[in-house]
């Protein structure tokens, strides 16, 4: 009896030891979903706590750059447009400088295939130093002529330039609102049309006449009077040579300004007033890669290529008198051998 009830005793005390290991196992691995539940909820709430902050961010500035349009129009759209002008010229010179460096890479390539290396880089030398005496006489053609330093004077002309640019603009936008207005009304009241004024009909036709506005009106006059002739003048260009620059630069802007601005402008021109210059100023980056160019563009670069096409025509006229003096000389070798 003694044995037997030892026996049941052990095995009610082993039982109860396996449901006790069984039942911590069980607990500890609640309390590690728990802790996996736990992190992945505070993760997922510090992502959304970053987003919603950022999107908080996003709209304080949005709705302070409103309130600075509409209490400080004119020195805020200023700003805006100078910047973003700075921005386009600094992409405009790293874009250049790469293209040139590039061509510059390709056309040593080329010249190490025609000659000797020496004679080729003794008259590289002359030859670029006879084009830096041409373009001397031009200061814009110089700062477009430099490819491996950053000319942060031209980009705070471009800067300069662009706060004028601001002004100017923000102050076509609304004239040219009421315009198109008036426009629209005198379209689509023509009775053979038989079209109301409202609607699909009168955004259409207000947006398609305000681009052709600023085609044919503002921008020759912008162009001709502000974009070309003060970033060349503020270069030191001389004055006596900018209605020559205006009118061999004006009609290409123009071009480019269809090609570029057309269909950002169907957007532009269906936003508020007060944003359709931070709209622009931001394709102003792009716009501005373009009229930088045109704007420095100089002879420098013209003076280059001629005096390339010179060497190229020197050397090859130099290999032709030596194969020439070879061959007579090979020629009065062997008839003196034949004499002899």
């Amino acid at each position: 009896g003694g044995t037997a009830g030892s026996s049941s005793a052990m095995s009610c005390g082993s039982s109860g030891s396996v449901h006790a290991e069984r039942a911590w196992q069980a607990w500890h691995q609640r309390q590690h979903q728990q802790h996996l539940h736990g992190s992945s909820s505070r993760g997922s709430t510090t992502s959304m706590s970053s987003t919603s902050l950022n999107a908080q961010i996003f709209v304080d500035l949005v709705n302070e750059y409103q309130y600075l349009t509409t209490t400080f129009p004119l020195p805020t759209q200023s700003a805006t447009f100078g910047t973003f002008a700075g921005v386009g010229d600094a992409l405009a010179q790293r874009t250049a400088a790469a293209a040139n460096n590039q061509k510059q890479q390709e056309d040593d390539e080329e010249e190490g295939e025609v000659g000797d290396d020496a004679a080729v880089a003794e008259q590289q030398q002359e030859i670029m130093a006879s084009a830096e005496l041409e373009s001397s006489e031009d200061p814009a053609a110089n700062e477009s002529s430099s490819t491996t330093t950053f000319d942060g004077e031209r980009t705070s002309r471009f800067v300069l330039k662009g706060l004028g640019a601001g002004l100017i603009w923000s102050q076509w936008y609304p004239l040219v609102d009421g315009w198109s207005d008036v426009a629209s009304s005198y379209i689509l009241g023509n009775p053979t049309l038989g079209m109301d004024d409202a609607g699909t009909a009168h955004t259409v036709v207000k947006t398609a006449s305000s681009i052709l506005m600023e085609q044919f009106i503002a921008c020759p006059i912008v162009y001709s009077l502000w974009d070309i002739p003060v970033p060349a003048l503020l270069a030191g260009t001389e004055p006596r040579k900018i209605p020559r620059m205006v009118r061999e630069k004006v009609p290409g802007l123009l071009v480019d300004n269809a090609k570029v601005w057309t269909v950002a402008n169907v957007i532009v021109y269906n936003l508020p007033v007060q944003w359709r210059v931070f709209a622009v100023s931001v394709a102003e980056i792009f716009w501005a890669t373009i009229v930088s160019r045109v704007a420095t563009a100089g002879s420098s670069s013209v003076a280059f290529v001629e005096a390339q096409d010179s060497l190229i025509t020197q050397m090859a006229t130099e290999k032709r008198e030596k194969v020439e003096a070879l061959s007579s000389s090979s020629s009065s070798c062997s008839g003196s051998s034949s004499r002899a």
